[in-house]
């Protein structure tokens, strides 16, 4: 079983360079239609084109955790509500290290402590970590119900990664300050969620 945990990492980063080879292909794809160049600061706005990428790495991050870690791995309970966190964790990491490659002037940002590309950098982790988190922790207890089970937890992750992206935008601090809050909630209630099945976990 601890051959999986170490395993783990390695899908979150394959999925995260996955997840960024599909954005870029649909950038180039769109570039050509509109006969406009997607360039970095495009991410800046919250246009139809970041919509579509929130919605391919949740996607895929769904399908590493449901087919991949429970599918393939036979994760259950709080094994597989772990090893959520951690697969999105290290894709956060690998999503962070491409943005810095692209943007040198964010990686040294990141680097000196810079206090926004510093604190975005940790943010980025942060919500990948807290979105696979969410889904292992719907899939492992079940909460919702079979009815378009996997398109309401991908649009619930959706929701959650699109109003983030939203905030972080507005480039704030208080928006800093919200981005805070709703993790805190979303991370909350996923905790409830886990302590109301804790028993179902030990059985």
């Amino acid at each position: 079983m601890i051959y999986i945990f170490f395993t783990i990492p390695f899908l979150g980063i394959i999925t995260a360079l996955l997840g960024a080879i599909i954005e870029q292909a649909l950038a180039v794809f769109v570039g050509i239609l509109w006969q406009k160049e997607l360039v970095f600061n495009f991410y800046n706005n919250l246009s139809l084109f970041l919509i579509a990428s929130a919605a391919i790495e949740e996607i895929l991050k769904y399908s590493a955790i449901y087919f991949i870690l429970k599918g393939k791995f036979f994760l259950r309970g709080l094994r597989l509500v772990l090893a959520s966190l951690l697969l999105g964790l290290f894709w956060g990491i690998t999503e962070v290290i491409l943005i810095a490659y692209s943007q040198p002037q964010y990686a040294t940002g990141i680097l000196n402590f810079k206090s926004d590309d510093f604190l975005s950098a940790v943010f980025v982790m942060l919500l990948h970590a807290l979105t696979a988190f969410t889904m292992g922790v719907i899939i492992s207890t079940a909460i919702f119900s079979r009815y378009l089970f996997s398109i309401r937890v991908i649009l619930l992750t959706i929701f959650i990664h699109l109003l983030f992206n939203f905030l972080i935008i507005q480039q704030g601090n208080f928006t800093n300050i919200l981005v805070e809050v709703i993790f805190g909630i979303v991370f909350a209630v996923d905790l409830i969620i886990l302590a109301a099945n804790f028993k179902a976990f030990r059985q």
